[in-house]
């Protein structure tokens, strides 16, 4: 899922990037269920439990995804007030560089991971207010070398570097914000379930605990250092956040 979701709570606004993936849906679900919060989905289709949606077109590059989304977004009402910026956008490929369709996976890696990131620093700098938060999506595994899944480990570590980089001073980014990974290990899905049968599901991320999670950083609540990649993990169902 490659596109935002704008929210708004008694003047306050998130906009989650990927409202249709997995964690997206349980991400605006959050957002709905601790109340006043109005809710802007934006991706490739409709959120239909955003209070809004704004459904965008896949492109080939960050600066025409940029273009696109920023203006629907601005279309939307997001105009310089927006607290938190949640991107969850992202995907998963599995294989080596001997993998006959590796480059196109990398393609696949990149756009959803690297460019969507991009895409929301730069809403950052436009829209994002001082002391805002901006979540971009990391990944566990990402901290080592993957040789086995050679795009998403890399696309996923170039997202580390961005969140690292954009925490420093004179990042473009408003005074006093937060920019922090989201890296789990693994999600509750039901393709994940259906890729892995025989695996432990009870060391596997819920969504909407982790949806739950991620309202309280964005409303100031436990929210992790500036720069941070929080590695999520999960065992006999109780999910700990702590930084890498």
């Amino acid at each position: 899922s490659l596109f935002p979701a704008a929210c708004s709570v008694m003047g306050k606004k998130v906009v989650v990037y990927g409202a249709c993936g997995v964690l997206g849906r349980s991400v605006v679900r959050a957002f709905n269920n601790h109340g006043g919060w109005t809710t802007i989905g934006v991706d490739l289709m409709r959120n239909d439990e955003a209070t809004e949606s704004v459904v965008v077109h896949p492109t080939p590059t960050a600066a025409s995804q940029g273009a696109e989304v920023l203006r629907q977004i601005k279309m939307h009402g997001v105009h310089k007030d927006v607290n938190a910026i949640v991107c969850v956008s992202g995907g998963f490929a599995f294989g080596p560089i001997s993998q006959d369709d590796c480059l196109e996976a990398a393609d696949r890696m990149i756009a959803s991971s690297v460019q969507a990131s991009f895409v929301a620093a730069r809403m950052a700098h436009l829209h994002l207010l001082p002391g805002g938060l901006l979540l971009l999506p990391g990944a566990a595994p990402a901290v080592g070398p993957t040789p086995m899944m050679i795009g998403y480990g890399t696309a996923k570590a170039a997202v580390h570097h961005m969140v690292r980089s954009l925490a420093l001073p004179n990042s473009g980014l408003p005074d006093g914000c937060r920019v922090v990974g989201l890296a789990p290990v693994t999600l509750d899905t039901e393709q994940n379930r259906q890729d892995m049968p025989s695996a432990d599901f009870s060391t596997w991320t819920n969504c909407d605990a982790l949806g739950d999670r991620i309202v309280g950083w964005a409303g100031g609540r436990n929210t992790p250092a500036n720069g941070a990649i929080v590695k999520v993990t999960t065992a006999d169902g109780e999910t700990t956040c702590e930084p890498l």
